[in-house]
């Protein structure tokens, strides 16, 4: 008897606290601001494209860190240097000096360049390109290309709140008081975070021109590109039910209809996880680095343009 009326008041209790829970449904809208455009800033001297017809050989200049150690003696001078360039760097270069031959341009090798620079009677750009016969200098200040950049900044969540049944379908938008909307905006916020966390591919060029035969900067060049990852959009929309019981707030899982909230996270990671692999990185760095150089090329105009 005593058994009964114990399973009794389990069974009422349960009863009772479920039906004083409270639901919400809170519809969610990430966008991520990331545009696909080019935007960089220039700085030219006034009569800049008028030189730019006058040059003719150009050579580029990379910092002395984006090169790999190699077995060169000063005293070997050029004929027995041998300069190896990164390969995250070589990329950059190659797309920057296709783009000037292809503007008609006569580019010098940028390895006897820096063999010069190596020399210790040769210590500025100015006395190398003098020596190789260039008439402009590109030199590069910064190169970078990153395939996993944090765009929390970039991102901004909307949240709409909704009355809800256990199941968690709408009953109407609500208003919901300040101290409920932190509450249930930080478990969100923790939700969106760990499940759409945003990644992108970011690539940066930053470099100069100057005039090899008077040490002039004559142009300035900065911009950087971000993309996102392959599969992964830049507005996402899902719905997290919560349940307040006993004053506290719990996520449950939706029911499933049609889709279910966890059934999309894990179909948008795994779309995020097939646009991550080393090839589709290779490719979107490629694609990144010719649209960059690209548009530095355009800012030039180029001989007979």
């Amino acid at each position: 008897m005593k058994k009964l009326v114990l399973v009794a008041l389990a069974v009422l209790s349960s009863v009772f606290f479920a039906g004083c829970a409270t639901y919400r449904l809170v519809g969610v809208s990430v966008q991520t601001d990331i545009n696909r455009d080019v935007f960089s800033e220039t700085t030219k001297v006034p009569d800049f494209q008028q030189r730019m017809e006058k040059y003719k050989n150009i050579v580029v200049s990379l910092p002395k860190d984006y090169y790999d150690s190699g077995t060169t003696s000063a005293s070997k001078g050029i004929s027995g240097a041998e300069v190896l360039l990164r390969e995250s760097h070589a990329l950059w270069i190659t797309e920057i000096e296709r783009e000037f031959l292809k503007k008609g341009y006569r580019v010098l090798s940028r390895q006897k360049y820096q063999e010069l620079l190596r020399e210790k009677k040769v210590k500025t750009s100015k006395e190398a390109g003098a020596l190789l016969g260039a008439d402009i200098i590109v030199q590069i200040n910064s190169l970078e290309y990153n395939p996993k950049v944090s765009i929390k900044q970039k991102t901004k969540a909307d949240l709409s709140f909704y009355k809800s049944n256990s199941k968690g379908r709408k009953k109407g938008i609500m208003a919901v008081s300040p101290k409920e909307a932190k509450i249930l905006s930080d478990m969100v916020s923790w939700l969106v975070d760990t499940s759409f966390e945003p990644f992108a591919y970011m690539a940066l060029l930053d470099c100069k021109l100057i005039d090899a035969k008077t040490g002039e900067i004559v142009f300035f060049y900065k911009t950087q590109l971000l993309r996102l990852k392959s599969g992964r959009e830049p507005r996402m929309e899902t719905s997290y039910l919560f349940r307040r019981l006993d004053s506290k707030w719990q996520h449950l899982r939706l029911p499933k209809q049609g889709k279910t909230a966890k059934e999309k996270v894990l179909t948008f990671q795994i779309h995020a996880q097939a646009g991550g692999t080393r090839e589709a990185s290779q490719l979107i760095q490629s694609e990144m680095i010719r649209t960059i150089c690209s548009d530095f090329a355009s800012n030039l105009r180029g001989r007979g343009n």
